[in-house]
């Protein structure tokens, strides 16, 4: 039902698979524990040993693909007529069957379910406060500097900061499963500090987020992954709200609220994707109603042309951004539902006009850069000039490419002859 878009590799597919994918590894670890309990340890000790168990499994799997593989080779030296996929099947075989197979039979038992000690090992413990820890405080402080900054001089922040704020969160809740043993425990003061006051020292950071997220759909407006990012941000605030009311105490719903949330945005004709196509959609349709591109619900090829060169200077045009967003996320058969008639025959035309920049993830002309860069003028029937410059020194002045010869001679060519030479020669 959830799946019943046929879209193989789009944006709004991958979103999905990787929704559905993370209920179901998240409710391997948490459906065992339903019952109300005053914390997490149980949920805990038995993610521990499944990981465990699952690591040993993998090397295992990994060691045995290794040994049927170097077999594989054995047998393809001596007879050339084995089928060159049988690999694939052995590599198949022993990730997706033996690997997940092997960790299941170790799943305890129910007796072993309530298993209520706090085991911090020495490894765990030493990788934790001495390397994890320091590393994440150091990235808060960069954060905390640069916030500071930005308050100072009164700028808006840059559109990385997102990545920043968002790894260095999720670093927290990692550290968090991770020493789940050493602030539970109440032996040291710094990780209950930690579990305690962590989430709302983050929280500024995640406001610093909020800012720069909304700034860059304000300038450049909404996509799926921009829309992703505001529904992990939102995300951010309620589970550090959680975490700081609870002094982190129930930490399996980090990872059940994660869960739940990315489904209930990725799926259903409310997703993130499909509205994201709606907008994209409305906005190209009111673009070409605006500029009065379409006759009786058709798009004209000639006033779509003559629309690009009057707005050749904006790179890339309005219309163009939201024709290859479309093309480039979505499949052939949903952007024929853009335009309420000819929808496909209007798809054909921007295809014919638009298709060839965009394919390989090119500007559009008349850039002249871009085309000087990607196509070299040595592709040319160059007979009839009477100059000629190789490599790249050129520079853009008054309309015109101004290139230098091998001789050092200087010469112009208007930028509408090279734009006219790219679409007759090319």
């Amino acid at each position: 039902l959830f799946l019943a878009r046929g879209t193989a590799n789009s944006t709004g597919r991958i979103a999905e698979l990787l929704a559905f994918n993370s209920l179901f590894f998240v409710a391997f670890f948490t459906i065992l524990f339903t019952q109300r309990q005053p914390d997490d340890r149980h949920f805990w000790n038995y993610c521990r040993k499944i990981l465990s168990y699952g690591a040993i499994a993998l090397t295992f799997a990994l060691v045995l693909l290794a040994g049927l593989g170097l077999a594989y080779i054995f047998l393809i030296s001596l007879n050339d007529s084995y089928s060159s996929n049988i690999f694939e099947y052995i590599a198949s075989g022993c990730i997706f069957f033996v690997f997940p197979t092997m960790t299941l039979c170790y799943i305890p038992e129910r007796s072993q379910l309530q298993d209520n000690s706090l085991n911090f090992s020495k490894l765990l413990k030493i990788f934790t406060q001495y390397c994890f820890l320091p590393l994440l405080a150091l990235y808060f402080f960069i954060l905390y500097f640069y916030l500071l900054f930005i308050i100072v001089s009164w700028d808006l922040p840059k559109g990385t900061i997102v990545y920043m704020v968002s790894a260095s969160v999720l670093f927290y809740l990692l550290l968090l499963f991770l020493s789940y043993p050493a602030y539970m425990g109440e032996e040291n003061r710094i990780w209950k500090f930690v579990a305690h006051y962590g989430a709302l020292l983050a929280l500024p950071l995640v406001a610093l987020m909020s800012v720069c997220i909304g700034y860059r759909i304000a300038q450049y407006g909404i996509t799926i992954m921009r829309c992703y990012v505001v529904a992990l941000n939102l995300w951010f605030y309620g589970i550090l709200l959680y975490l700081f009311f609870t002094k982190s105490r129930k930490i399996k719903w980090i990872p059940i609220s994660f869960a739940v949330i990315l489904l209930a945005v990725s799926v259903g004709p409310w997703s993130i994707a499909n509205s994201t196509f709606r907008h994209i959609s409305r906005s190209l349709v009111s673009i070409c109603e605006k500029e009065h591109l379409l006759k009786d619900g058709k798009l004209v090829a000639d006033k779509v042309n003559e629309y690009e060169l009057a707005h050749r200077h904006e790179v890339p045009t309005p219309l163009l951004t939201q024709y290859k967003y479309l093309r480039s996320n979505f499949e052939e058969s949903e952007c024929e539902n853009v335009f309420e008639s000819h929808s496909e025959e209007n798809f054909d035309i921007l295809d014919s006009i638009y298709w060839w920049r965009s394919v390989d993830g090119r500007e559009f002309f008349p850039e002249v850069e871009t085309i000087i860069n990607d196509r070299p003028f040595d592709q040319y029937d160059i007979s009839d000039y009477q100059h000629f410059a190789v490599g790249r020194t050129w520079t853009e002045e008054d309309g015109s490419a101004i290139f230098t010869t091998n001789s050092g001679k200087r010469f112009a060519i208007p930028d509408s002859v090279i734009v006219n030479m790219y679409k007759t020669r090319g």
